[in-house]
């Protein structure tokens, strides 16, 4: 039960930085600034939910990667 706890939450977190991505790339789109949508990225949001979403905007505008 704990684990299907983690896995569902996990997932929940995944869909929600994942819809973050997209509108932070269709608003970026204005001013060429945009995230890769890629397993990395998707792991780091799965893992830390909107906080991941703000550690790769910020890595993005830091480093320019």
């Amino acid at each position: 039960m704990k684990l299907l706890k983690i896995v569902l939450k996990l997932i929940g977190n995944v869909i929600i930085g994942g819809i973050a991505l997209h509108l932070i790339n269709l608003i970026g789109s204005y001013f060429t600034f945009h995230v890769n949508i890629n397993i990395i990225s998707s792991f780091i949001t799965g893992l830390l939910g909107i906080p991941g979403v703000m550690l790769l905007v910020a890595l993005r505008y830091l480093f320019r990667i």
